[in-house]
């Protein structure tokens, strides 16, 4: 019996479970070795083991096979597919068994066996060697009506807790992109590309800004794109707006600086951003990153920004540069482990209205209006700049800068008692 993934650690997921299901079982304990990675069965020398996919593993004969988290697999893994299959041909009762969440539009896979099951569910297919069974909610049910969520969880009350997808359901009413709970707790497909900022959502976030010598703290972000690419400076500030000391909720302003090197081959005169550079809400400079490292210093720096978000990969030196200023640096690079959480904090504080940009900033406008989101499998987000209409630079850089400013702890409040 071969278990399999389109990952090795995600096929030892099924292989664990089987081990203990095994070692829960005198009768088939006694008849077993357990190692490792491998489970015998000296009476038939037969095994039970995680296998990825990796390779193709040709000559293998498996009596049968778990497929784990189909969606996941990309055209790369169709030849394990189909030696995994036509392996079991010399077997007189073979079995494969698919378990899998719904995927998006690039799960080709998925996509294929999904529309068979779907046909033999609807007797368009006919194929007694196939079963199917496919938990979802109806495209016309309500997602966050809770009477509805056991149509794709029926383990609700025993692996699932009702009070978990009450939590989710909750974060994800609220979030321009409700796509993970769709596609893990809808099981619904969705798409591999989202977009969430709307112009209805910034502009009624938009507003003139406050004084910020009265934040709690001031993050700074630096995106220094490629070498003729926009670049960006974003500024974040926080003001707590709790009163409960022990659960602080903040609102946020944001301010972008935007570059642009002289050298680009953008087209600088088409609309708006021959404009845009005309009123020097783009700076043209021949020199970027001497630009960016002296604008933090005579920009942020007097402001009281003590913390700076940077990509290590290509602003490593400028961040020697500002920690020797007495700065703060954080690390940023450019993946869903690191932006994930700046980017819920994000869509949840423009839901509520509590993220500030002023509307003389279109540059950051169009930026955040451009921006895609792509999730990872683990439901981890982060910007999607080859899926964006155009830039988002500028509120990449705003990202990181929250990502600094959510850093920075939180303002002391009370008197000091000598």
């Amino acid at each position: 019996c071969i278990r399999d993934s389109s990952k090795v650690d995600q096929a030892k997921i099924i292989f664990g479970e089987a081990k203990r299901m095994v070692q829960q079982s005198p009768a088939i304990n006694k008849h077993s070795e357990i190692f490792k990675l491998n489970i015998g069965f000296p009476v038939n020398d037969s095994y039970i083991r995680p296998v990825g996919s990796d390779r193709p593993f040709d000559g293998l004969s498996p009596h049968g096979v778990i497929f784990d988290e189909l969606h996941a697999w990309n055209e790369s893994k169709r030849e394990f597919l189909n030696t995994m299959v036509t392996g079991s041909g010399s077997r007189r009762q073979p079995m494969q068994l698919t378990v899998t969440t719904a995927g998006d539009e690039k799960s080709h896979i998925y996509n294929e066996q999904a529309e068979y099951v779907r046909g033999v569910l609807d007797g368009s297919i006919q194929d007694p060697t196939v079963f199917g069974i496919i938990y979802e909610l109806d495209k016309e049910d309500d997602i966050f009506d809770e009477a509805n969520w056991i149509k794709a969880n029926p383990n609700i009350g025993e692996s699932l807790k009702i009070e978990y997808l009450r939590e989710q359901s909750t974060k994800y009413s609220q979030l321009a992109n409700s796509g993970p709970f769709i596609r893990y707790h809808a099981n619904r497909c969705v798409s591999s590309v989202e977009h969430v900022v709307t112009a209805e959502l910034w502009d009624k976030n938009a507003g003139d800004l406050s004084d910020w010598q009265s934040a709690d703290s001031i993050g700074v972000g630096v995106d220094v794109g490629g070498r003729f690419d926009l670049a960006s400076i974003g500024l974040v500030a926080k003001w707590n707006i709790s009163d409960d000391p022990e659960k602080p909720r903040y609102r946020y302003e944001c301010k972008s600086i935007n570059y642009l090197n002289s050298q680009s081959k953008w087209d600088v005169d088409r609309e708006p951003m021959r404009t845009w550079l005309a009123m020097d809400l783009i700076k043209r400079s021949e020199f970027v990153i001497t630009q960016i490292q002296n604008d933090v210093m005579d920009i942020a720096y007097p402001l009281g920004a003590q913390y700076i978000a940077f990509d290590p990969w290509n602003a490593a030196q400028l961040a020697e540069v500002w920690e020797q200023a007495g700065m703060i640096p954080v690390k940023m690079p450019q993946t869903t482990a690191h932006f994930h959480e700046t980017l819920q904090e994000f869509q949840l504080a423009l839901t509520e209205e509590r993220f500030k940009a002023s509307p003389a900033d279109p540059v950051l406008r169009w930026a955040a209006l451009n921006m895609a989101i792509r999730m990872d499998h683990t439901e981890r987000t982060m910007p999607d700049r080859k899926n964006s209409k155009e830039k988002i630079d500028p509120i990449v850089g705003v990202l990181m800068a929250l990502r600094a400013v959510q850093a920075a702890p939180q303002k002391a409040s009370g008197s000091l008692v000598l």
